[in-house]
């Protein structure tokens, strides 16, 4: 995660950050994101989190588009079940990127920062 940390604070010091992609994962049964300026940073950020142990990555949220493309893992089992089960499952995870957006804008608005320890 050290690679993750650098390549987002690289991003923010250059000034070119601008927050658009999120990728969510899971740690300890809690939603989590990283924020990232182009799509193939995300990518880079969602391979780099495959591989710890600790993450389960859950895919990349665009705040631009409002869509979320699952990791591949997660789109085979958020594909399995009935439309409408698929719609929420949907519909939840878009609810939790944006609150994580909307909550990690709010201490600095346009930069995604990584969470202090009490968030």
């Amino acid at each position: 995660m050290k690679r993750i940390e650098k390549i987002t604070r690289a991003a923010v010091q250059s000034g070119d950050f601008e927050n658009r992609y999120s990728v969510l994962y899971t740690l300890a049964d809690q939603y989590h994101h990283v924020g990232c300026s182009t799509q193939e940073e995300a990518q880079l950020v969602l391979s780099l989190m495959l591989t710890d142990e600790n993450r389960v990555a859950v895919g990349i949220y665009d705040s631009k588009t409002d869509e979320f493309e699952w990791e591949i893992v997660a789109e085979y089992l958020a594909g399995k079940g009935a439309a409408n089960e698929r719609h929420n499952r949907q519909e939840r995870i878009l609810t939790i990127a944006r609150a994580l957006r909307r909550r990690d804008s709010s201490w600095h608005p346009g930069i995604l920062q990584r969470p202090s320890f009490f968030a």
